[in-house]
């Protein structure tokens, strides 16, 4: 739906509430990951960083287990936003750890 922003964000709703779902996450994640990974991506920055909190809560605050878990292709497929400039939720996920920790 890349022309129907607003379809777009009511099918990115429904993956959403997925990826908050313990359940439904564990069932359904693997299969979604190239439409949680649009949900990264999406025009709307309410919604986009819904999505990056998410991503934020799986992933270790340690900088070092962070980076490791970012690059392995075994946690993100990267590719699937190939076309688009992902470097840019890359960094952000890099760097936005614990603001305690040095």
């Amino acid at each position: 739906f890349p022309n129907d922003t607003e379809l777009m964000a009511s099918f990115l709703k429904i993956i959403l509430y997925v990826y908050t779902d313990n359940v439904l996450q564990a069932e359904l994640g693997s299969k979604l990951e190239s439409a949680f990974m649009t949900g990264l991506r999406f025009t709307d920055p309410h919604l986009r960083s819904k999505f990056t909190e998410v991503l934020k809560q799986n992933v270790s605050s340690d900088m070092f287990e962070r980076l490791e878990a970012l690059i392995s292709p075994h946690n993100f497929n990267w590719k699937l936003i190939g076309p688009h400039f992902w470097i840019k939720q890359f960094i952000e996920m890099l760097l936005t750890v614990n603001d305690g920790q040095k």
